[in-house]
């Protein structure tokens, strides 16, 4: 009795040399490789870019932002005592309708005066500069 051939016998119980028969495992034809038109192109770097015109929030306080005696703070005081409910009755946003709320009236007249103010200001200073 000769002895099996235990290296064929066992390449051929193997279930992984050969899972599919019939099938060859042996690559056909010239090997694969990748053209320029197969391949996606590089990806484009995304850099993060300096945004200089960036707005930046700060958190404070407006009150804080003048001297206490400062020429703004006797204009608003003013402009809240003076009645402008015509202005308030004329707005038509209102509580719990859609719609922009709007401008306070006594931040207009604020400005409106301020703007004065300062026109006639540089109306003065420009006489005076004229005269001189």
């Amino acid at each position: 009795m000769n002895p099996p051939d235990t290296a064929r016998e066992h390449s051929e119980a193997s279930p992984l040399a050969n899972p599919l028969p019939g099938l060859s495992l042996q690559p056909s034809g010239p090997p694969l490789s990748p053209s320029a038109a197969d391949c996606p192109p590089p990806p484009v770097p995304r850099p993060r870019h300096p945004q200089r015109q960036q707005v930046e929030m700060h958190c404070l306080v407006l009150e804080y932002l003048l001297e206490p005696t400062h020429a703004a703070r006797a204009v608003w005081e003013a402009v809240e005592g003076l009645n402008l409910s015509a202005w308030l009755n004329d707005i038509h946003a209102v509580e719990g309708q859609p719609g922009r709320d709007a401008t306070d009236p006594r931040i207009l007249v604020a400005l409106l005066y301020a703007l004065t103010h300062d026109l006639l200001q540089a109306i003065k200073l420009r006489a005076a500069v004229a005269v001189s």
